[in-house]
């Protein structure tokens, strides 16, 4: 009798959204699918709890090497995740009130026994911008605060700075702030939400013009690229 196939659920955001040509999220599902994974498909919004219970409304999902067709959908039925035997947390940020709610759901199918990955522990403490600073040797110089005053005297000292939230993505709400400090206190201002929420400032590399490099992990040893 041969082996059940791997049922691995992903939560996503919409499919049909993606970037077809870099979406990472599609290129780990072609590859468990070819390795005879059976696939889930969900959004945030369909998680939810149930008597204690982590539930979705799952869909079945198929993905293709296509770049006008990457993927079909089955009709959505609600499902405990406790029957998946991997689940995929690849929601983008903002890291929002939504997001926290949407891991700590996962927890529960996690103490049903379900893989999660990246485990729930790990999304809700590490921040993706601020779990960098543990090796300050390999960041530009770096500021997290939300005082209107420190902000300005890391821009004083580093003259071309970026400004940035700390739970956003994809470049939203990144602000370049050259040496003149044109706009510096409105940027400032909108950004700390009038000096109650911490953002980060960085030195500017002219180096990310040229692009950036991504590097994947996997049990802390990188992947070759090729």
């Amino acid at each position: 009798m041969s082996e059940r196939a791997l049922r691995i659920g992903v939560v996503m955001d919409p499919i049909a959204d993606i970037t077809y040509k870099k979406d990472t999220t599609l290129a780990m599902l072609w590859a468990a699918q070819s390795r005879g994974a059976s696939l889930y498909y969900m959004e945030q919004e369909d998680l939810y709890l149930e008597q204690g219970r982590a539930m979705a409304r799952l869909r079945d999902l198929s993905a293709f090497r296509d770049p006008q067709h990457w993927y079909e959908l089955g009709e959505p039925r609600a499902t405990p995740l406790a029957e998946l035997d991997v689940i995929l947390m690849r929601k983008d940020p903002p890291v929002d009130s939504h997001f926290l709610n949407a891991v700590h759901l996962l927890g529960f199918a996690e103490r049903e026994g379900v893989l999660v990955v990246n485990p729930t522990r790990a999304l809700l403490e590490c921040n993706e911008k601020l779990f960098a600073q543990q090796f300050p040797q390999c960041v530009p110089p770096t500021l997290v605060a939300c005082s209107d005053k420190v902000l300005r005297a890391f821009h004083a000292e580093h003259g071309d700075v970026i400004f940035k939230p700390l739970d956003g993505m994809g470049g939203t709400g990144i602000f370049h702030v050259q040496p003149e400090g044109r706009n510096i206190g409105a940027i400032i201002e909108t950004l700390t939400e009038r000096g109650q929420r911490q953002i980060m400032a960085q030195r500017y590399l002219p180096e990310i013009k040229d692009g950036d490099t991504r590097i994947l992990l996997i049990d802390g040893e990188p992947v070759p690229y090729g």
